[in-house]
């Protein structure tokens, strides 16, 4: 029997193969071997040769997407010849947000996860909200978060399209923040929407930062000698960090009440406003003295207790002094002698503090001292990007080095402030009492040289650019009581870009040791240029001012 269009498909191929295969043959003699009785579910031939019979019918169906992806192919449209009437080149489309945010989460949030709670920020606040998934219902955070992701995008990769974007974002997102920040203020104040309100003003305060300029800074007089501090007054950061206060309050007065109403949220709002107190100046209210009330715990809370009275002294302090520049009579000149002893007495508490407060932080016993022999012949000169001397400390990891270098800032922060009140003591004829003064001063200075170091040979380890190696390397040596240095070396990765997690550990120990008397004007001065070259790595603008006249001093 002749073959016929419903044979099986087996059938038909081993027909088409003959006739390729043998093609002298005549058409008689290819007839046969290709008829196919039709049988069901297996015709004769393939019955007889024991091939697979596969129906016509199904191999149509197993092919019919080939045919739908590519029209050539199947044989419905003709492939076109000759040269193609013009060239057209295709480009992906680029969702220049989405590239933005990814960056930002995975280099300035996510891997901030392991790090100890008292070195954390923002970051820890975004993983929190993050993992609620309530990201997904609230939208005014989604857009903050996507205002400062292209704003650090546009500003560390040079993007000009993340620069548009983010302006379109942020000012989508005042519109956002002003209608739900209203919410906030009355008898039905929620948990959630606080929060959401908090954690977006924060989050607008970083895209001000991450879109500063130089040239934005202004004063009404720059030649005078408080012009740095009126540049520094006029940043547009602070002025969210008055909503957020604001919005504190509300939460103070109407939650703080509840069971676990104190998150994570809350606690960095806290942290945030007590450094922006300290950096313009100003006092914390009472309100805000109790850490434990905003969820500040265990070791974070016993830095908190330290720190918060510490940003009180100071502006008393500064009190003090400004009634001395003015002038007062000998009566008011004797009752601030009193009170600036008790500032002393109180300064040298906290400083007792801090000193039990490090025999609290972790993995003490892992810190190691290294000496750079091999950098200290081949560098000609001292101080170099990231290394004050060939001096280096290491710690169990980066975020209990980071811990260290907080408690370095806060001593040096304590310290600079008993020189401040030693300064109220008008100069006295009785030796006693001299010597008194200049013992305390030079212990002062002492302590303040003493943190300023741990803090410059702990910079490296805290940015990476150092990394232990189990091999030997006699031009790198342990110093101090440390064990034989046969057993560690230590390794200096320069070529490699600081990731932008690391160097936001160290904003605020740099700020402190760039910003107050008593540090040393080299080691200033480098601390200062440190902490712009951060700003540069994180893509914060006012970082970056901090080598600029405008910086303010404390």
């Amino acid at each position: 029997m002749a073959i016929t269009s419903k044979g099986c498909q087996t059938c038909k191929l081993r027909r088409i193969k003959a006739r390729f295969l043998l093609p002298s043959l005549s058409p008689s003699l290819l007839t046969k071997p290709s008829q196919c009785d039709e049988g069901r579910p297996i015709c004769e031939r393939c019955t007889k040769s024991r091939r697979v019979c596969l129906p016509t019918d199904a191999v149509k169906q197993a092919t019919f997407s080939i045919h739908v992806e590519n029209r050539y192919a199947s044989g419905e449209v003709h492939r076109p010849r000759g040269p193609r009437s013009s060239l057209t080149m295709l480009r992906p489309q680029i969702n220049i947000q989405a590239c933005a945010l990814a960056f930002y989460l995975r280099n300035y949030v996510e891997p901030t996860e392991k790090h100890p709670r008292l070195s954390t920020c923002v970051a820890e606040s975004l993983l929190a909200w993050r993992e609620s998934s309530r990201h997904r219902t609230c939208p005014m955070v989604d857009a903050g978060l996507s205002s400062l992701a292209l704003a650090v995008f546009a500003r560390t990769q040079k993007s000009d399209a993340a620069a548009t974007g983010a302006s379109s974002a942020y000012h989508r997102l005042l519109g956002l923040a002003r209608g739900r920040i209203r919410t906030v203020v009355g008898p039905d104040v929620d948990q959630r929407n606080v929060e959401a309100c908090l954690l977006t003003v924060l989050l607008m305060g970083r895209y001000e930062g991450s879109v500063h300029r130089p040239g934005m800074l202004t004063t009404s007089s720059p030649s005078s000698l408080s012009a740095p501090r009126d540049s520094f007054m006029s940043l547009r950061s602070w002025l969210h960090h008055d909503g957020a206060l604001a919005i504190l309050h509300v939460w103070n007065d109407h939650l703080s009440q509840l069971d676990d109403a104190a998150s994570c949220i809350i606690k960095h709002t806290r942290r945030g406003l007590t450094l922006s107190a300290l950096l313009r100046g100003i006092p914390l209210a009472d309100w805000l003295l109790d850490g434990e009330r905003f969820g500040e715990r265990d070791l974070d809370l016993d830095y908190d207790r330290i720190l918060v009275p510490t940003v009180n002294l100071r502006y008393a302090v500064n009190r003090l002094l400004l009634k001395g520049q003015a002038g007062r009579d000998a009566a008011a000149a004797a009752s601030d002698l009193s009170t600036a002893d008790e500032l002393d007495a109180h300064a040298k508490k906290l400083d007792t503090m801090l000193e039990e407060f490090a025999t609290k932080i972790p993995f003490a016993g892992s810190r190691r001292r290294f000496f750079l022999g091999e950098q200290a012949r081949t560098w000609s000169t001292w101080p170099q990007k990231h290394f004050f001397t060939p001096f280096v400390t290491t710690y169990e990891d980066q975020g209990y080095a980071a811990l260290w270098a907080l408690y370095f800032a806060a001593r040096i922060l304590v310290n600079s402030t008993r020189l401040k009140i030693l300064r109220l003591h008008p100069p006295s004829s009785d030796r006693e009492m001299r010597s008194a003064y200049d013992q305390a001063r030079t212990e002062c200075l002492s302590n303040i040289h003493l943190m300023a170091g741990d803090l410059a040979s702990v910079h490296p380890f805290v940015l990476d650019r150092v990394v232990e190696s189990t091999t030997t390397d006699p031009a790198t040596s342990r110093c101090g009581s440390d064990p034989p240095s046969s057993a560690f070396s230590l390794v200096v990765k320069t070529d490699e870009p600081v990731r932008p997690h690391l160097a936001t550990l160290m904003v605020w120990p740099l700020s402190v040791a760039g910003s107050v008397e008593g540090v040393g004007a080299d080691r200033q001065r480098w601390f200062r240029s440190e902490l712009s070259e951060i700003g540069r790595i994180v893509g914060d603008g006012i970082l970056e001012c901090a080598e600029t006249e405008h910086w303010v001093v404390l």
